[in-house]
């Protein structure tokens, strides 16, 4: 034996909604959901081909907000210049990242400093040595690694002009670098000169270029 369905009339105007009051509150609120879900699906949808707008991964300062940002790109609807301008982007974030964790690096060896056991004696170990240490167990580093990190912190403590363009994502770790190799060995005053000379062209040269005008100073 079949059974008859009984459905509420479909409205005849669009304002005209008495046909809700056949509806239960749980249907109702099923309707409704979907309804946001649909207006939803297609809000997204339409974002998604102009988001974000052309310039404003560009635009925005390296740090949090712009790995946010660069989070929520859809990358198969971008053309081709946004997507370079994400890539510049995320490189910018590596470039931040890396002087969060140049200045975590030093900020560690003055920390170690006060250990029991370290200090300057020959019976103690240096403070270089022991954040190295402490640095090599927390990021599952060699010895020589988490030494060469500890080193690259120790130098760019005296070059403020190239920390400031790496937190800014202006350079990369291989620009500094050479930065640093440029003026190893060289006093204070002189280091910051060099620093000085070179860095205001560095953000526009590739690495091997800065490494030139830092070798000619």
């Amino acid at each position: 034996m079949s059974t008859t369905v009984t459905r509420p009339p479909a409205p005849t105007r669009l304002d005209d909604l008495s046909f809700l009051d056949h509806l239960s509150d749980v249907e109702l609120d099923t309707r409704a959901r979907r309804a946001d879900r649909v207006a939803g699906d297609g809000l997204i949808g339409e974002l998604e081909g102009v988001w974000p707008p052309a310039g404003l991964v560009e635009a925005t300062e390296a740090g949090p907000v712009l790995a946010a940002l660069v989070n929520t790109v859809s990358l198969p609807v971008l053309d081709a210049e946004r997507l370079v301008e994400v890539a510049a982007g995320a490189a910018r974030l590596v470039s931040w990242a890396t002087a969060r964790e140049v200045a975590a690096t030093a900020a560690l060896t003055s920390e170690v400093a006060s250990f029991r056991g370290v200090g300057p004696r020959a019976d103690e170990v240096s403070p270089e040595v022991m954040a190295a240490a402490e640095l090599g167990a927390g990021l599952t580093l060699s010895p020589t690694a988490a030494r060469w990190r500890v080193e690259l912190a120790q130098d760019l403590e005296r070059l403020p002009l190239t920390r400031i363009a790496l937190a800014a994502g202006r350079i990369d770790l291989a620009r500094a670098r050479a930065v640093v190799e440029a003026v190893a060995g060289l006093d204070e005053e002189t280091a910051r000169a060099v620093e000085a000379k070179v860095m205001g062209r560095a953000p526009t040269q590739t690495t091997a270029a800065c490494g030139r005008a830092c070798a000619g100073r």
